[in-house]
């Protein structure tokens, strides 16, 4: 591949770890040599049991509230995921963790990294999903880039990837773009490297800078890219959660780790809040205002999270012992709670998701309860298959479902 810049396409996609032998962790430690280091073996993780409620309207246009049983659950499934059937699950399993030390790999701007003259699969956000890249186009012959610029340099020394296109969306960022950070402590702490940077694209949003800082990583040692870039050592791991799909045991380490690297000892913050989707220009629940209204008659502090650093957003969260809101990337950061005893999702028919309940999982102790809303029927015929289309809640049975939530609650 020329040194000055990069061919358009077409690229074949395939894993970092395909072909690469298998070295011990003294082997690996030890030497530069390329090969996959098995940290943790695939095993199975118990998940939080998610009680589930409905309103919806009857035959009649009355709503109603209903019992659901979490496996009936409508569980959206993305374009490619597969099938695992509906419903919430008591179990997990999930793949096993490595790390893989490629020589000699390029590392795009975007999320793409390309190795042996082929794009890596970890440049996707899911193995599912190597159908449709934001940075790439499809052409007759695989892969294409998009903008295929000249190499800007070279980076000496190993260098972990976390990076992923979707990196202005605090969501992808959480889920995806951090998820393979477990690697970093483990480097240090285990492989007898000295230092280790992290490369990542260059972002828009301060709160990437922060959410990748907080994973213990100086500043000095963060590459931000603008440009492509060649990486003679470039480390790329497995990722600790994978969204709709599973979550590990290291997932719950680098929540805790970034939580506990932010978040002051002692912190006084509010103990109930309701996090509020209302900066969020889809999946609207029509009724929000009223619903914030019950809540904030509750003792509820409502917080929008895109009106707060993400400093802020971590200490309400993690000092909270009640939280509640409307699902979606705005309650993710329940990864960070440390005393909450329950928490409730008000959630869309159109996009019930496995997410609140990986979070939750770490935290056993924590009962979770989901509220599913109904879409209009006017509206899923004027937008078939649109996930966030605009949604409801009756407003005097949520009354209902919020006083029994809080019974014998402080």
């Amino acid at each position: 591949m020329p040194a000055a810049g990069l061919r358009d396409g077409p690229y074949p996609v395939k894993a970092a770890r395909d072909g690469m032998p298998v070295l011990d962790a003294g082997r690996f430690g030890a030497g530069s040599h390329p090969g996959t280091l098995m940290v943790i073996e695939s095993g199975t993780m118990t998940l939080s049991p998610v009680r589930c409620h409905s309103i919806s309207p009857d035959q009649a246009g009355v709503a109603r509230l209903q019992r659901v049983d979490a496996e009936a659950m409508p569980i959206q499934r993305p374009i490619g995921m597969p099938d695992r059937g509906p419903g919430f699950r008591p179990a997990v399993t999930y793949p096993d963790l490595s790390i893989t030390r490629l020589h000699d790999a390029i590392c795009l701007p975007g999320g793409l990294v390309i190795h042996d003259d082929a794009l890596l699969l970890e440049s996707f956000s899911a193995r599912w999903e190597a159908v449709r890249h934001r940075h790439l186009r499809e052409g007759p012959e695989l892969w294409h880039l998009c903008d295929p610029a000249p190499v800007g340099g070279r980076i000496e020394g190993p260098v972990l990837y976390l990076d992923h296109q979707h990196i202005d969306w605090f969501g992808h960022v959480l889920l995806d773009l951090l998820t393979p950070g477990w690697a970093y402590e483990y480097g240090l702490a285990y492989l007898g490297l000295q230092r280790l940077r992290v490369l990542c694209s260059a972002p828009r949003h301060g709160f990437v800078r922060r959410l990748v800082a907080a994973l213990g990583v100086p500043e000095g040692d963060i590459v931000w890219i603008d440009r492509p870039v060649r990486c003679d050592m470039l480390l790329v791991a497995t990722k600790a959660l994978q969204i709709q799909d599973y979550v590990t045991p290291a997932a719950v380490r680098l929540w805790h780790g970034m939580r506990n690297r932010i978040v002051p000892p002692r912190d006084q913050v509010p103990s109930r809040l309701f996090v509020s989707r209302r900066a969020n220009p889809t999946r609207v629940l029509v009724e929000q205002e009223a619903i914030e209204a019950l809540f904030a008659e509750a003792g509820f502090t409502i917080v929008i999270p895109e009106r707060l650093d993400i400093d802020t957003q971590i200490r309400l969260f993690a000092g909270a012992r009640l939280i509640a809101g409307c699902s979606g990337s705005n309650m993710f950061n329940i990864a960070f709670q440390a005393r909450a005893g329950a928490i409730l999702v008000l959630v869309s028919p159109l996009l019930v998701h496995y997410s609140e309940q990986f979070l939750t999982s770490f935290r056993p102790g924590t009962q979770l309860d989901m509220v599913m809303g109904f879409v209009d029927d006017a509206e899923l015929q004027a937008r078939p298959g649109y996930v966030h289309a605009d949604w409801h809640l009756d407003v005097a049975l949520m009354r209902e479902v919020l006083s029994a939530w809080l019974a014998g609650r402080a």
